[in-house]
């Protein structure tokens, strides 16, 4: 192997190394959003559950006040 051929495999494998940092960055990120989105989503799904609660208590009432059961 020609010293040549070494510095293209450095060159080669420093590369790689970089396009993998990058790539590991990139998934790390990716993974944070979809951690917040995730988040999001289940503080928005509580938040309907509770609106859902109240509406039924609303409505529970509504029928009181009707004379209905």
């Amino acid at each position: 192997m020609s010293n040549n051929d070494v510095a293209m495999a450095v060159n080669d494998a420093a590369r790689s190394k970089q396009q993998m940092d990058s790539l590991n960055r990139q998934n790390a990120a990716l993974r944070s959003k979809a951690h917040k989105q995730r988040n999001e989503i289940a503080r928005l799904n509580h938040f309907i559950d509770e609106i859902q609660k109240e509406n039924q208590k609303l409505l529970a009432q509504i029928r009181w006040m009707k004379g209905e059961k």
